[in-house]
């Protein structure tokens, strides 16, 4: 852990910064539903916003969203913001909201300030809302000019989407694809006249993500096909690229394989059987691990498979999109193949052997 880093470098210096502990639970991208306390009537605010600063009677400005336009007179300052994903960029911001509402953490009294895979504090003391349960009226009572919200669509998130727009001017953003979080900051920076931080958030985003995939290219030469699990003392699972984790995957260079007779849902995630995973057939197996300390339900077959076992962890309450996650994942899979690859390449052979992250002896292809 590290001291808290300053915004201009947040995504580059900020990685080492990052910090956490292993999660248990399965993956989620959205949340499976959402139940609407007081959601037949939205009680108008008690108290008006505070009062337009002097400096911002130029401001008005239009943002453009997934769902449309909003239209602003002054710079957004009571914002509340759902998910884990979009309070990322509130962090990266610097922006202080009123209001989280998360889906994956939940806090120890009525405010939440800290992500727990991050050293960075929430600025200011929002009021932590149940992004799974979200209560309007708790939502109006913060007084916010600005509602965030993290758009799963469906029936429910219709009706949801409509309600916030009685509270606030609200701006929706699906966010679940790989990188979709920038729209997201550019509307907020937008809103909230960021615009510079932004800018600087994703040129350095984009920068880390170049460096990468060129540091990878030799490896995703040597060995580009990869199947990538989700493992867990009692269950296992398989993600391909319709899935956020798979797409940061292949943004690397890697190419995404299940094995065969998998069956994947419309997400690209599929949870399956120990035993299926005995028709891998890729170049390494990639398992991103919850309690990895632990025996794992899938360590037995994965033992008998002539292909490397790299692992990475799953941290608490973090996702698998957003500024910060994205990049924290996109480090673990790299790092991963650092450790195995890279040293296997260092002596010329037809053929290396490393030891993977299960403690065996693998023989490789060399590289090309």
């Amino acid at each position: 852990m590290v001291h808290r880093l300053s915004i201009l470098v947040i995504l580059l210096a900020l990685l080492a910064a990052c910090g956490g502990q292993p999660a248990t639970g399965a993956p989620t991208n959205m949340p499976a539903a959402t139940n609407i306390s007081a959601a037949t009537s939205v009680p108008a605010p008690t108290t008006a916003p505070t009062s337009v600063p002097a400096d911002s009677a130029a401001f008005r400005d239009t943002i453009t969203h997934d769902r449309g336009t909003i239209t602003l007179e002054r710079p957004a300052e009571r914002i509340v913001v759902f998910s884990e994903e979009f309070t990322e960029i509130m962090i990266a911001l610097d922006l202080a909201p009123v209001g989280v509402a998360l889906w994956r953490n939940e806090p120890t009294g009525d405010t939440f300030t800290q992500l727990p895979y991050l050293d960075q504090p929430i600025p200011g003391q929002p009021r932590y809302i149940d992004g799974n349960t979200p209560n309007l009226e708790v939502i109006a009572a913060l007084r916010p000019d600005l509602i965030v919200y993290h758009d799963y669509g469906g029936e429910a998130g219709d009706t949801l989407y409509a309600s916030l727009g009685q509270i606030a001017p609200t701006v929706a953003y699906s966010g679940g694809e790989v990188g979709g979080w920038k729209r997201a900051i550019q509307g907020i920076a937008q809103a909230a006249d960021r615009v510079p931080q932004a800018e600087q958030i994703i040129a350095a985003y984009d920068a880390r993500v170049t460096a990468l995939t060129a540091e990878m290219a030799p490896i995703v030469q040597q060995a580009p096909v990869v199947t990538l699990l989700l493992s867990g003392i009692d269950f296992v699972g398989v993600f391909d690229a319709r899935f956020a984790i798979g797409g940061l995957m292949q943004t690397l260079g890697f190419r995404l394989a299940v094995p065969e007779g998998t069956v994947m849902d419309e997400s690209g995630y599929a949870a399956i059987s120990a035993e299926i995973l005995s028709a891998i057939e890729a170049d390494s197996v990639v398992t991103m691990r919850f309690e990895a300390e632990k025996a794992h339900l899938a360590d037995p077959i994965l033992s008998t498979l002539n292909v490397p076992i790299l692992t990475t962890e799953i941290y608490e309450g973090m996702g698998y999109t957003g500024p910060f996650a994205e990049v924290i994942h996109l480090e673990g899979f790299a790092q991963a193949f650092r450790d195995h690859y890279l040293v296997a390449a260092s002596t010329p052979a037809t053929t290396r052997t490393v030891t993977d992250d299960l403690g065996r002896t693998v023989t490789i292809p060399a590289n090309p």
